[in-house]
């Protein structure tokens, strides 16, 4: 796993949109990358006290 890069979503009004593309591709490879960019993010997020509110 720790050869797979992450996606490079640059800016937050692209994530959505690359997020999409990356799930509709039906690639297994695609997808670990966006899991392992999502993981990544959430991190990064927590380690700057940024809470992350869920609706659902």
């Amino acid at each position: 796993m720790n050869e797979v890069e992450l996606l490079s979503v640059r800016d937050k009004k692209t994530i959505e949109r690359e997020y999409r593309e990356t799930i509709q591709k039906n690639d297994c490879m695609e997808w670990i990358r966006l899991i392992k960019t999502i993981q990544y993010r959430k991190k990064r997020r927590n380690q700057n006290g940024i809470v992350v509110k869920y609706i659902g």
